[in-house]
């Protein structure tokens, strides 16, 4: 169970009435970072940031936050050093995909064996008269972060594979939805680890 707490100065916080989110069986969850967004700026703030135009949002894998031009949708996507880290690249295209369909990307180093079922969703406005959807995922072993349409929404889970591990894990581009969809362009890379100081 995680549960909120709501402060207007950053010195006295009250619980909410409800939690942020409740599931049974979920394990163990992490303290999400908890972290300022200006409404003028791209440009990162000082956690302790409390005054000025700014918003405080929460995070896990490194990215950069912004409000749209609305001012109302706040938009994320993953730092550009990730794309560093990059190494071996697997493409597919033109994949086109029926309803149960699923297709194994090869040739990298996966973090789960099963399809993954998430026990939530996000809800994000987008218009599809061009019948195109953007999804960006990260695994970093237990953490898995999908960013979706260009970034205005965001899931993060963690999971804990015990058989889908090193050799024996699997990753599937699959559709379990109700009509036939086409996998324009698939890029996938295994990663390399990042330096730490």
């Amino acid at each position: 169970m995680a549960h909120l707490y709501r402060s207007k100065d950053f010195m006295k916080w009250t619980k909410a009435q409800y939690p942020l989110h409740s599931s049974a069986m979920t394990g163990m969850w992490e303290c999400p970072d908890f972290y300022s967004v200006s409404l003028d700026s791209e440009n990162g703030l000082e956690v302790s940031v409390i005054e000025g135009n700014i918003k405080h949002v929460l995070k896990t894998i490194p990215r950069k936050v912004w409000l749209d031009k609305s001012e109302k949708q706040l938009v994320q996507w993953p730092v550009e050093e990730l794309e560093t880290l990059r190494r071996r690249k697997v493409h597919l295209s033109n994949q086109k995909l029926n309803l149960g369909d699923h297709v194994e990307i090869k040739e990298i180093t996966a973090a789960q064996k099963k399809l993954y079922k998430p026990l939530f969703a996000g809800f994000v406005n987008v218009d599809l008269a061009q019948n195109i959807l953007s999804l960006r995922s990260l695994i970093d072993n237990s953490v898995v972060e999908s960013f979706g349409a260009g970034g205005k929404t965001c899931i993060t889970s963690r999971v804990y594979p015990t058989l889908a591990v090193f050799k024996d894990a699997h990753l599937y581009v699959f559709n379990n939805g109700t009509e036939t969809v086409t996998v324009d362009n698939l890029d996938a890379w295994s990663m390399n680890n990042p330096l730490m100081n």
